[in-house]
């Protein structure tokens, strides 16, 4: 028996669909990297952040970066001390950004904050 998703679930689904969607919009469906022109399964958008440690900083557009399957994979996962030198090289307003977020207190996301966004990224 197929289990029902929670609203909480459904909410989460939906805002990760739209950040990966306006991540991929700003960066004009292009590797960030190689600047080489990305579609279907080889556009990738990714977390500069983990999202599963910064969790407020999940859905957050400036926490995202678009990257070809190969970067993605090869770069940004294994290794990812190359890819922070070359993020902050290469986007340094961004990087200060994403660094001063990071320090923020971390707090639970309550069901109506997820709301909240999903309602301002479809405005």
């Amino acid at each position: 028996m197929k289990r029902k998703k929670t609203k909480r679930r459904v909410l989460l689904n939906k805002l990760e669909a739209i950040w990966k969607l306006k991540v991929k919009q700003r960066d004009k469906y292009t590797c960030q990297y190689c600047k080489v022109p990305v579609q279907g399964s080889n556009c990738h958008a990714h977390h500069i952040k983990p999202k599963s440690i910064y969790r407020r900083m999940a859905y957050d557009i400036s926490n995202g970066i678009t990257l070809c399957y190969k970067h993605h994979l090869q770069f940004a996962h294994l290794d990812s001390t190359t890819f922070t030198d070359w993020f902050r090289k290469t986007y340094p307003k961004v990087s200060i950004y994403i660094e001063k977020r990071a320090k923020e207190p971390t707090k639970p996301i309550k069901d109506y904050e997820l709301e909240e966004w999903i309602k301002a990224y479809e405005d």
